[in-house]
């Protein structure tokens, strides 16, 4: 299971559906304001577009709160938020450049493993370990 730091700060909680996981592809969270405007629910299919990229994804979850800090900006606001899985988000970006990961362990006995396989998983170096 896939958690950011907002879930596990507890400033977003799941409503609807399921949290993504590393099984899940094109795959989206979306927040129950935005959901309830635009009468989504878990199971919809959304197409999204930047640049002339287009990916579709399948909402999986709806989530509430709001984020850690005030928004100034509307596009800084959590409901209108998209969570999605790498693969998607990369393609939907254009780049398979990975500008920031966020990783728990519950074990710090973990963390050597888990540094491991995200090296592998994102054929990058990492360059500051913290725990």
């Amino acid at each position: 299971m896939i958690l950011l730091g907002e879930f596990t700060g507890r400033f977003y909680q799941l409503e609807q559906g399921k949290h993504l996981t590393e099984r899940d592809q094109n795959a989206a969270l979306i927040h129950k304001t935005f959901a309830e405007k635009n009468n989504i629910k878990p199971g919809d299919k959304l197409d999204i577009t930047k640049d002339g990229r287009r990916v579709t994804v399948t909402v999986v979850g709806i989530f509430s709160g709001k984020g850690e800090k005030p928004a100034v900006l509307q596009s800084d606001m959590a409901e209108n938020h998209l969570i999605t899985n790498l693969a998607a988000a990369r393609r939907l970006i254009g780049s398979q450049q990975l500008t920031r990961a966020t990783y728990f362990a519950e074990n710090p006995h973990q963390l050597k493993s888990l540094t491991d396989r995200a090296k592998i998983a994102y054929q990058t170096s990492i360059g500051k370990d913290s725990a």
